[in-house]
């Protein structure tokens, strides 16, 4: 693939060849693959090698590329003959390399995800590991290009541009090309492409086009069509958007504007803060796409009708949390803040100019999180750690004022959305927004990116199928703004509130509930109720598992009981099959007996008990296990000495010449 003006093109060079490591070893006179990927040589490739000062990851093609950058006549056009030694019925197009060869081509080097057995088995075997690479044949003269567009140019790059092997392979587009592997559709056109053989296939939806299966956006078809204009638009303006109704784009200047922040005492800044700031990567369907809980049996993707999870948005910390000392700080990966101290007041003035009533409501709701003041806004880059909490108060309209604006956006927003505080947008944007966490809480701390797979965290979270919940039901609670609607109906909810508390502390446990579930249908908004009923249910919990171990513990003691007063007989117990005993040594004896006497409360053996162990010994004394053999020839050993403490020593004397004797 390569660049052709403003677009790309790929020259189609027909299915590739293969060529062994070992061959490529011998090309350049040094077993420089060999020793890094085969099993008998290699190293552990899940751990990554510094060259040249750079990181590498060995499983990476960047990293084969640059072993061998000594060799750069290796990935020159040059001649290839059949390779007789490893072509087979189930291995075919292997080739070596050839002065004379009846093949040209170029070699191309991939990814290496496990290490090569040597010598190669002849038959398939999953445990062989990748020893081949690819040779791509000089193309046709007259074979015609494939025209790829920049759009569909941009899709691959956005797999890509991250990877390890994108900065090398950026460089040649506009020189020879990348080597890369496609597929057709039934028109010849490319319908997708990658830097391995086994690429990633591409997702059918975008995370735009992910909104037309969202609940949250409806009418899609028609918006699709035409971009209408929304309340925002219309309160600040747009530029080249298409009207309804409309053949051609317009503009319509904004109504509002927004002074800048003048702070009201002299700033200081405080340390310099280091901090990893990582872009999302939106990729992580995990996290990006709506899931049907917090573990699924399969993922949805971007692929069929996968639902985009949301407006992405940092939780509120309690304090500033993730900074690093300077003696860590990576400046390729880390940055550095220059944060203002805490309690810092600015001030700033919105004018606008001919807003409605509900437009006003609208953006004094946007401000004041309609109007509940527990909110913080995050402002910064810093915010993933907590800096740039700020809050953002209206200074010269009153309460009165404010609601009136308030209650007539809230009137619209209740035409077209019925309990529109209520909704899991407002929920969740009010929850995550006012509802701290602290800095230690492991839910909330990033997932470890790491090339040895077990401490890859990202990549246990696929293998364990977990998905990200919503914030609100991560922390079992939520709050809402207060509705301008609700106000009477808020005083009968305190009043069901007040009557499941008394009766709560009458431990009329059921009837407070009954209560709760009525405040809890009267008023959805409310955090008491929820709040309430978790306490209730706790002591109700603390009960039932009080209650169940008191039953365990009975359960367990006629347990013990019946085992006791069974005696030894669980001596000759057998496994489900009737021919293994369970107890198969003298050692497995000796402690099921010190159980058994301890759970008895007995320091001797009951001499009714000796018939049942004579019977034991005998048994194993004929089949005696292996480690216990020379034990049981000798009276001084610990396994006679033992039996003496049980029944005595003149006893034990006794029944070992009668063991030992017959």
């Amino acid at each position: 693939m390569r660049r052709n003006g403003n677009d790309y093109e790929i020259v189609d060079c027909g299915k590739p060849y293969r060529i062994g490591q070992k061959r490529i070893d011998e090309q350049i006179n040094n077993n420089i693959l060999e020793k890094i990927f085969s099993q008998n040589k290699g190293i552990d490739i899940n751990k990554e090698v510094r060259i040249d000062n750079k990181t590498y990851d060995p499983k990476t093609a960047a990293y084969k590329y640059k072993l061998l950058e000594k060799y750069p006549e290796l990935f020159e056009l040059q001649y290839f003959e059949e390779d007789g030694e490893f072509i087979n019925e189930y291995q075919q197009n292997r080739l070596t390399f050839s002065n004379t060869g009846q093949y040209r081509g170029k070699l191309v080097l991939t990814g290496q995800p496990d290490k090569w057995m040597w010598p190669r088995p002849i038959q398939l075997n999953a445990r062989a590991g990748k020893y081949y690479e690819f040779v791509f044949l000089e193309p046709d003269t007259n074979s015609k290009p494939i025209f790829l567009s920049e759009i569909e140019f941009n899709h691959f790059k956005f797999i890509y541009s991250e990877s390890p092997e994108w900065d090398r392979v950026k460089k040649l587009l506009d020189k020879e090309g990348i080597p890369v592997f496609f597929r057709k559709d039934k028109n010849g056109n490319v319908r997708d492409l990658g830097l391995a053989f086994l690429y990633k296939l591409p997702y059918e939806n975008s995370p735009f086009n992910t909104l037309k299966y969202s609940e949250q956006v409806s009418d899609m078809d028609n918006r699709k069509k035409e971009l209408v204009a929304d309340i925002s638009d219309c309160i600040f303006g747009y530029t080249n958007l298409q009207e309804k109704g409309k053949m051609e784009k317009s503009s319509l200047k904004g109504r509002v504007q927004i002074s800048h922040a003048f702070s009201e005492a002299q700033v200081v800044p405080v340390t310099e803060r280091i901090v990893t700031l990582g872009s999302p990567k939106v990729s992580y369907y995990p996290i990006y796409i709506k899931q049907s809980g917090a573990t699924v049996v399969e993922y949805a993707t971007y692929n069929a009708n996968g639902q985009i999870s949301g407006w992405k948005r940092y939780m509120i910390r309690d304090r500033v949390w993730g900074e690093k000392s300077t003696t860590d700080y990576d400046k390729n990966l880390d940055s550095i803040l220059l944060p203002l101290d805490s309690g810092i007041k600015f001030t700033f003035k919105i004018r606008y100019h001919n807003l409605k009533k509900v437009e006003l409501g609208a953006l004094l709701s946007a401000i004041t999180f309609h109007n509940t003041p527990i909110c913080r806004y995050q402002l910064g880059q810093g915010k993933p750690y907590g800096f740039g909490t700020v809050k953002i108060e209206v200074t010269n309209l009153d309460t009165d004022k404010l609601n009136e604006y308030l209650y007539e956006f809230e009137k619209v927003m209740e035409k077209h959305n019925p309990k529109w505080t209520q909704s899991n947008q407002i929920k969740e944007l009010i929850t995550m927004a006012s509802k701290s966490v602290s800095d230690n809480d492991d839910r909330f701390k990033y997932l470890k990116m790491d090339n040895n797979r077990d401490k890859n965290e990202f990549l246990k979270v696929k293998t364990d199928k977990e998905a990200l919940l919503t914030y609100s039901t991560i922390i079992k609670g939520y709050a809402t703004p207060l509705s301008l609607y609700e106000e009477r109906i808020e005083q009968e909810y305190n009043a069901l509130i007040d009557t499941a508390i008394i009766l709560k502390n009458e431990e009329k446990y059921d009837g407070a509930k009954n209560k709760l579930e009525e405040a809890k249908k009267l008023y959805p908004n409310g955090s008491k109720h929820d709040e309430l009923l978790t306490e209730i249910n706790n002591i109700c919990a603390v009960k039932e598992r009080e209650e169940k171990e008191k039953q365990e513990r009975e359960k367990q003691a006629e347990k013990d009981k019946a085992k006791i007063e069974a005696g030894l007989s669980f001596l000759e117990e057998k496994y489900p099959d009737g021919v293994r005993y369970k107890v198969q040594d003298f050692k497995g004896v000796k402690n099921r007996i010190e159980q058994w006497m301890k759970k008895a409360e007995i320091e001797s053996l009951p001499q009714e008990q000796w018939e049942m162990l004579w019977k034991t010994l005998s048994r194993l004394y004929q089949q005696p296990d292996k480690k216990e053999q020379k034990l049981w020839k000798k009276f001084d050993s610990s396994i006679w000495q033992t039996i003496a403490k049980y029944i005595g020593e003149e006893n034990a004397k006794k029944w070992f010449k009668e063991l030992t004797e017959n």
